[in-house]
């Protein structure tokens, strides 16, 4: 079996505990991997532009997976974003109005709808 990518996640995996990794180390496997065909993918909850930051010297020859697998580029081109629709934007907006008087903080929201029967079912997915 022939590897043709390599994907990684980056807090608590690849990244070490100081939130950063060996760069020169990957920049020798990044090397060998590319001489070998083999892709490296970045995936992540973060933003594609920490991302990139991250991996500045070779940004442009890797791929992203950003905001939780929503927008993936291939080098600096943006390949695909994976948006709410409308009406489940409306749908959430309309639920967070019915539950949280205005001002509510994040904690409060998430703390409330920590118990999944308590979430509504649009936001339990």
């Amino acid at each position: 079996m022939t590897i043709k990518m390599v994907v990684t996640d980056m807090d608590g995996t690849f990244l070490n505990a100081e939130n950063t990794y060996e760069h020169d180390h990957f920049k020798r496997l990044f090397q060998k991997m590319t001489k070998s065909g083999i892709k490296f993918v970045a995936a992540s909850g973060s933003q594609y532009q920490r991302l990139q930051n991250q991996f500045a010297e070779v940004a442009t020859q890797m791929d992203f997976v950003s905001q939780n697998g929503a927008i993936v580029h291939s080098g600096n081109d943006l390949v695909s974003v994976d948006k709410l629709s409308d009406a489940d934007l409306a749908t959430i907006l309309r639920i967070l109005a019915e539950r949280f008087e205005p001002g509510a903080s994040c904690s409060k929201l998430f703390r409330d709808c920590a118990e999944p029967m308590l979430m509504p079912p649009l936001l339990r997915r």
